[in-house]
């Protein structure tokens, strides 16, 4: 069965460098990996998420990140790779709204140990935007089509915010396909949350003729993101999304509603 497993190998790697953004906050993920394939949180306080320098070197290093794409049941889906295909497969999964970009620091160093994967979750980065109503269920049936199509029997699934919840979908219903699960910003939400979650997806983002839209997503998170650079990498994912119903905000407060029931 699927498991989150922690550990506290002192002589483990330290794998940090991906900035997750969740909410008004903004916070480092890290994550300690050891010979056995265990994991432990490391909580890292008072530590910018991102220097000018390290946004110029993103991803760099002899580990290549290649970009390909997947047939799923409503599109194609893109997805990143980095790493040996016969190692140990890991898979990435993003926040609402962003992309794979969100794991571009981290993919090189999970990649020495790992052939790592990062999809654009449909409907967000670069893959298809499917003209239906998605479900966490559905996200988590793309990604098992993505290792089906890449002949992936099992992997490690990585999932922050929105992807944490696509992660536990997958590893409820698929898990044979799963061998550990880590969830990051694992968000609860209270009736008042999932009302904001409703009205995020009945508003939406609207493409404006005066271009505020442009402006509006950069004041969002300017308050908080402390580099320029990493703010323009968070508002181009952002306007992929405009003109397209935020389907993933409902689909996260419809998963919290069926809680319960699971």
């Amino acid at each position: 069965s699927a498991t989150l497993t922690m550990g506290s190998n002192s002589n483990a790697a330290l794998l940090a460098g991906a900035g997750a953004i969740g909410g008004a906050a903004a916070m480092w993920l890290a994550v300690r990996l050891n010979s056995r394939g265990r994991f432990t949180h490391l909580p890292l306080t008072g530590t910018p998420m991102f220097n000018s320098s390290s946004l110029l070197d993103r991803g760099a290093g002899k580990i290549r990140i290649r970009r390909s794409f997947c047939d799923t049941p409503d599109g194609q889906m893109l997805f990143r790779s980095a790493g040996d295909p016969s190692a140990p497969t890991m898979v990435l999964l993003h926040m609402n709204p962003r992309s794979s970009d969100e794991w571009t620091e981290l993919m090189p160093l999970f990649a020495q140990d790992y052939f790592v994967l990062a999809p654009d979750l449909m409907g967000f980065g670069e893959s298809d935007k499917p003209q239906r109503l998605l479900y966490v269920t559905d996200y988590a049936q793309h990604i098992v089509a993505l290792l089906d199509e890449l002949k992936i029997e099992k992997a490690v699934i990585l999932g922050n915010h929105t992807g944490a919840f696509v992660t536990s979908e997958i590893a409820a219903a698929y898990p044979t396909r799963v061998t550990k699960v880590i969830l990051a910003n694992v968000a609860y939400f209270g009736e008042m949350g999932r009302k904001d979650l409703r009205n995020r997806y009945e508003e939406g983002w609207q493409i404006k003729s005066d271009g505020s839209h442009f402006w509006e997503r950069w004041e969002a998170r300017a308050h908080y993101v402390r580099s320029a650079e990493l703010n323009l990498l968070l508002v181009m994912d952002d306007l992929r999304c405009h003109n397209y119903p935020l389907w993933a905000c409902f689909a996260v407060g419809e998963y919290w509603n069926s809680f319960p029931k699971q």
